[in-house]
């Protein structure tokens, strides 16, 4: 678990919110010199946020660990991802592709060396061009495409250190995906995650679907469903942790109201797919989060219950 220094916290509490929410594929409106998230109900202003219903607000790092279901570590390794630039709907960047290298040597020495991402998986979405190494850095670029092959989606991750990015222009219901025959569509946190499963489980992995959302966002979800009908029964394996836990359940959610009764949890061993696959060639993982739910449940029952005998 990464330890954040005094500065990066206060850096991601300074993450303009309006931007934040757009990368992530979700919807505000101006109003004035505040905007409104009308998916529920809060107003933004710069790194400031307030919840009329719930009668809360604050910064950015309650922010996304309360909407987006993450903890704290989580939620600042998120913000810091972000530029602190506003992006406003008048001021919307276009998507521009990193220039491609002419090798793919240090994306092939970083996901096979480091991340244990079996060759032929890289390999195929090298081929559909869809995994890149970009010149200027030798990033790994993740290219999430529109039904007509039009690139829509750039997620960048550093081959040396921990650096990722969603890229500004980026419309979140086209990230990082792969369309199968089936009707089975995996989902995961990040790309590689997504790679990571297909190597543990490369049994026909192309005939099902499988989609990375960069984020905890249900929109890029909710778009591979209504471009493949075929599609009915959606696996979940997201991070196994409470963030990831708790994303699951608003996501499932969110499908059983549009109509998929087919939800499916499948969390890793460990703590994600990446670890998973570090675990399978001996290299020390990050364990599993043990669920919290229940006890933090209790406790709540038993303010609850103290606060009625007080008032007794």
């Amino acid at each position: 678990m990464p330890h954040y220094t005094q500065e990066q916290i206060e850096k991601a509490n300074r993450t303009d919110l309006v931007f934040f929410l757009q990368s992530h594929g979700e919807q505000v409106m101006r109003s004035g010199s505040s905007y409104l998230w009308e998916k529920h109900q809060v107003w933004i202003k710069e790194y400031r946020w307030y919840s009329h219903y719930d009668s809360t607000g604050g910064y950015p790092i309650g922010f996304v660990m309360r909407y987006f279901g993450m903890g704290f570590q989580d939620a600042v390794a998120e913000l810091l991802c972000c530029t602190t630039y506003s992006l406003t709907p008048q001021s919307k960047k276009d998507l521009i592709l990193p220039q491609r290298s002419n090798s793919m040597d240090c994306v092939f020495a970083y996901l096979m060396q480091k991340r244990f991402i079996a060759r032929d998986v890289i390999a195929h979405f090298a081929h559909t061009r869809t995994i890149y190494e970009d010149a200027k850095y030798h990033n790994c670029i993740f290219v999430g495409t529109d039904e007509e092959g039009i690139p829509r989606h750039i997620h960048r991750r550093g081959t040396q250190g921990s650096f990722k990015q969603t890229d500004a222009g980026s419309k979140a219901e086209y990230s990082f995906h792969h369309d199968g025959d089936s009707d089975t569509l995996y989902v995961f946190e990040a790309p590689i995650d997504m790679l990571a499963f297909i190597t543990l489980h490369p049994d026909n992995w192309q005939q099902h679907s499988y989609v990375a959302l960069c984020s905890v966002s249900e929109r890029a979800i909710l778009h591979r469903l209504k471009v493949n009908p075929l599609l009915k029964r959606i696996v979940l394996c997201l991070d196994h942790d409470n963030a990831g836990r708790a994303a699951c359940a608003r996501i499932t959610d969110i499908l059983n109201e549009h109509g998929y009764t087919d939800v499916q949890w499948y969390h890793s061993h460990n703590k994600d797919w990446g670890e998973d696959t570090k675990a399978a060639h001996g290299v020390v993982p990050i364990a599993a989060e043990s669920d919290e739910s229940a006890a933090i449940n209790q406790l709540c029952r038993e303010f609850i219950s103290i606060a009625k005998n007080e008032k007794k």
